[in-house]
């Protein structure tokens, strides 16, 4: 699959209007101000619910001690990156050794016994969402004993592009969508382009489709050692069980 960038997205919308042809080498200038105008985009998608959604693979170094990690890049945070909106599957790696965290739902917290001193591998985490960023929380806390590596698979919104940033882990129709889309909102400042009868009908079209998306379109395959269900051997022996008559 052919690497595609932010650049890519703004050159084929000038493309699409007629203001370079595809031979053409795009002015500076241009580029910059059409990836302006598709962060205008985003964030208006953001205000509206129509959002462009990816899934990635993340890794991050586990702190000792430190139980909660926040994602954003709008406040400070552990990882800058966009807010987790889904969390699939995650994984603990220390000394070349692979352990699968099982992802539990914040009720499956709430209603069990923990040790809240205990320092040990992680076995379990879960999400929080708030408005400006997302929390990981994993139980128990990282020994202070090994270097930890957590692994995450997740969803994620796009929220915003710089240039040159690679947009391969968007869904293809959605990168067809936002050139359609940055060329249509491009049209008035550019005289000189073509907005034709077809790209309308293209964009309409591409439109709908997003709309009527799901999760299955952004579906990522993980390692089957993640996916795996119930009690995991470190919730055993850490005691992550649940509170009897829960």
């Amino acid at each position: 699959m052919a690497v595609v960038i932010s650049n890519d997205i703004a050159f084929k919308a000038f493309n699409i209007l007629a203001v370079y042809s595809p031979r053409d080498v795009p002015n500076a200038d241009d580029i910059n101000y059409a990836l302006d105008e598709l962060n205008d985009i985003l964030a208006s998608f953001g205000s509206d619910g129509q959002l462009i959604p990816f899934r990635q693979k993340v890794s991050f170094q586990l702190n000792s001690g430190q139980n909660s990690y926040i994602f954003s890049d709008t406040v400070p945070a552990d990882v800058v990156m966009p807010p987790i909106v889904e969390l699939s599957e995650c994984n603990i790696t220390f000394n070349n050794v692979i352990l699968p965290c099982l992802v539990v739902p914040y009720s499956n917290i709430v209603n069990t016994s923990r040790v809240t001193q205990l320092k040990a591998i992680p076995g379990t985490v879960y999400l929080q969402k708030y408005p400006n960023y997302s929390e990981l929380y994993f139980y128990p806390a990282p020994t202070p004993l090994i270097n930890l590596i957590a692994t995450i698979y997740a969803k994620f919104y796009l929220t915003s592009v710089v240039p040159f940033q690679e947009m391969t882990n968007i869904p293809p129709y959605f990168v067809q969508f936002l050139k359609y889309k940055l060329a249509r909102n491009l049209r008035p400042s550019y005289p000189t382009g073509y907005w034709t009868e077809s790209a309308e009908d293209t964009y309409q079209k591409l439109l709908k489709k997003v709309e009527s998306s799901n999760d299955i379109d952004v579906c990522i395959q993980g390692d089957a050692l993640l996916t795996r269900t119930g009690t995991t051997t470190s919730q055993s022996l850490l005691g992550l069980l649940p509170v009897a008559g829960s």
